[in-house]
């Protein structure tokens, strides 16, 4: 290994929230125990690809600055900003040169433009490419003068070394490449993919969604190679209206996943990513591997979106659904709660969708769509091995027959096998305890006399006779 760095995004340095602080620190120490393990000379960079101070303030940028010199003193620290940098008093890369210190941007070459955050530094014979768009919003623009720096400055690096990866950093993603990049205007960029698409040695490096890095979409092969950076701070996901959000994007568990790549190039230009779950310090899955960039272009092909045609769609098992309930006692409502068995799949579920039926009509209220926990499990062998949701009180009621519908969905929206199962509460006529009598009258020989009371009959122009009843299937 020649090269081992740390490629992270969405920091979040938050001057009244030291969470942001802790969660930095930890993904550094993460990343230097990492490196350790096969690389001799250690983590000899890190690399961010924005939102650094959470609202842009000036205090935000020392603490980060403060960070970096007292856990990582080796001064190869590259970053580009985002759009919360831009929050408050709108720090910019000048901010942060002037708090960090010239010695932190010692790698830059002498084409790089600090004022307007087009970087070129140069680690270990390695070429990294910093650039930041005009603004957020309206397809994330960036100017002539940027895309043309940009465009120099790769022509110049891959005539020189045409047969080595260049590391390209930006906060907004690039249009339509790994997973979240159509997400909407806000989020992602088109004005860099024709610039990008004429050096197949790029590989970009994006922030701003916070998606999680354990699904595979988050690396996509195509003119070049692109990686979303996911978030050390907290993770978010699409818009799906999936159980147990705290708002439409962000999840109620969302601060327990910080992560990040150690990225590690050998000494044939062969490049490893090693995905690191920084809150739980373990690796996630397997390494993503490339081979050396090649002239026709093969080794654009191992992480191209035409993996999704050789996905196994998942499997669920056919007795994936069960339900407890109250219905078999003498409870006048009934509770209940439905659990379901995970599915199987060649790589992670996604989401679950549970539709419930009465009859042909759809109970929306009960029906659930739930999101695995993949992004929060290091190893797919660590995921739930169930799920279980409560169903509310009063939604069932006895005598009457509800259909559940169980479908699982892959990373790649293959669907699994649909699982029906029929409910149906019911009382327990048998187990059901009968409450003591309160009053107990006997009708015998025509008379009306009280057998326990306290209660008074009298029988005023009635009648009495034998009689039968049948309930439920019961005579009495």
């Amino acid at each position: 290994i020649v090269l081992s760095f740390g490629a992270i995004s969405d920091v979040h340095i938050n001057s009244t929230n030291k969470d942001g602080e802790e969660k930095f620190k930890s993904a550094i120490l993460c990343l230097i125990e990492e490196a350790k393990k096969d690389d001799a000379d250690g983590l000899d960079a890190l690399a961010i690809a924005g939102d650094i101070a959470d609202t842009g303030k000036a205090s935000e940028v020392q603490t980060f600055a403060n960070i970096v010199k007292n856990y990582f003193p080796n001064k190869n620290v590259m970053l580009t900003t985002g759009n919360h940098d831009y929050y408050g008093n709108k720090v910019n890369m000048t901010n942060y040169y002037d708090t960090m210190g010239a010695e932190y941007f010692a790698n830059d070459t002498v084409d790089s433009d600090i004022a307007s955050g087009s970087r070129h530094c140069v680690v270990n014979g390695y070429h990294f490419v910093f650039v930041e768009p005009q603004k957020y919003g309206s397809g994330c623009p960036y100017t002539q003068e940027t895309i043309e720096w940009l465009d120099k400055t790769l022509e110049n690096i891959t005539k020189e070394n045409p047969n080595a990866y260049v590391f390209v950093f930006t906060h907004p993603m690039i249009y339509k490449t790994c997973y979240g990049s159509e997400l909407g205007g806000s989020w992602y960029t088109t004005y860099l993919t024709d610039t990008l698409s004429k050096y197949p040695q790029v590989m970009t490096f994006g922030g701003h969604l916070h998606f999680p890095i354990n699904d595979e979409r988050s690396i996509m092969q195509n003119q070049f190679t692109s990686l979303g950076c996911g978030s050390v701070q907290y993770m978010a996901i699409e818009n799906g209206a999936y159980e147990d959000m705290s708002s439409a994007t962000v999840m109620k568990d969302n601060a327990e996943v910080s992560s990040g790549y150690l990225t590690q190039v050998d000494a044939k230009g062969n490049v490893r990513f090693i995905r690191l779950d920084f809150t739980r310090k373990a690796s996630i899955k397997t390494p993503w591997v490339l081979e050396t960039p090649s002239a026709d272009g093969a080794h654009l092909a191992k992480y191209s979106t035409n993996r999704a045609d050789t996905n196994k769609a998942p499997v669920l098992p056919e007795d994936a659904i069960s339900i407890t309930d109250n219905a078999a006692t003498d409870a006048e409502t009934i509770f209940a709660k439905v659990t379901w068995k995970a599915g199987t799949d060649d790589d992670v579920i996604h989401h679950y969708v549970l539709t419930v039926k009465d009859g042909d009509r759809v109970m929306e209220t009960s029906c659930k769509k739930v999101l695995a926990d993949y992004y929060r499990s290091p190893q797919v062998s660590q995921m739930k091995t169930e799920y279980t949701y409560d169903l509310g009180t009063g939604v069932f009621d006895r005598g009457s027959k509800y259909t559940f519908e169980l479908v699982a969905y892959d990373t790649w929206g293959a669907e699994s096998n649909k699982v029906v199962y029929t409910y149906e509460p019911k009382l327990d006529l048998e187990g059901a305890k009968i409450p003591d009598t309160y009053i107990d009258v006997d009708f015998a020989g025509g008379a009306a006399t009280v057998a326990k009371g306290p209660a008074t009959i009298e029988l005023v122009g009635a009648t009495v006779a034998d009689t039968a009843v049948k309930h439920n299937g019961v005579s009495k």
